[in-house]
């Protein structure tokens, strides 16, 4: 590319676009080849830019003094670009087994028979698993979203009292603890168990309670 560029750049600076050369080896190989790429950088252009061209060998302070500088700043180079390449690589190792353990926790939940449920006061949006829906007899994803979607869901009997317990937990900031009967769309009873956590925002207001 720069003996491309003689007509335009003429004899000032001769080693300019092996800065990039070195950038991209360094992004995509990281800092040894980076480091090749600076030492084959330096006879290429010293043999194919540097006058006299041909031949290697550096003659006057000035070709000494841009050789030095162009080492010194693609050294710096090859290394911010290695150690760019290496911390994206490990984030890229982080989410790897981040999701690992995320699908390794959601399937020892749903084989397990315990189910994770989220319900954010001030949108009242509830969030809730796979395995929610099968606990309450609903096909997947159909889980209601709202608290009232969820009280519907409750055993009449159970209902109101249920509602109680979850105003007091807010109010109190105490654990939730409860025992509920569910009827299912077929008719069926089942009775659940549910623990929940009150959690509090900066400014000590509660805004979300998560269980199981």
């Amino acid at each position: 590319v720069r003996v491309l560029l003689f007509s335009v750049l003429g004899e000032r600076s001769h080693y300019s676009t092996l800065f990039f050369a070195v950038l991209l080896t360094a992004g995509y190989g990281g800092f040894r080849p980076a480091l090749i790429a600076v030492l084959l950088g330096v006879f290429s252009a010293n043999y194919f830019i540097v006058p006299p061209r041909g031949s290697f060998g550096l003659s006057g302070v000035d070709q000494f003094a841009e050789l030095g500088l162009y080492l010194g700043v693609s050294v710096g180079v090859a290394t911010l670009g290695g150690l760019m390449r290496r911390n994206i690589l490990k984030v890229g190792q982080t989410l790897g087994a981040l999701a690992q353990t995320e699908e390794r926790l959601r399937l020892t939940l749903r084989f397990s028979g315990l189910a994770v449920w989220s319900w954010g006061f001030g949108p009242d949006m509830i969030e809730a698993d796979e395995n929610c829906s099968v606990l309450f007899g609903l096909p997947i994803g159909q889980f209601p979203q709202t608290r009232a979607g969820f009280a519907a869901l409750l055993h009449p009997d159970d209902r109101e009292r249920v509602q109680q317990e979850v105003a007091a937990s807010v109010e109190h900031g105490a654990e939730f603890n409860t025992e509920f009967r569910v009827q299912w769309p077929e008719g069926a009873i089942r009775t659940l168990v549910a623990r929940g956590k009150i959690y509090h925002g900066k400014d000590g207001r509660p805004y979300r309670l998560t269980g199981v």
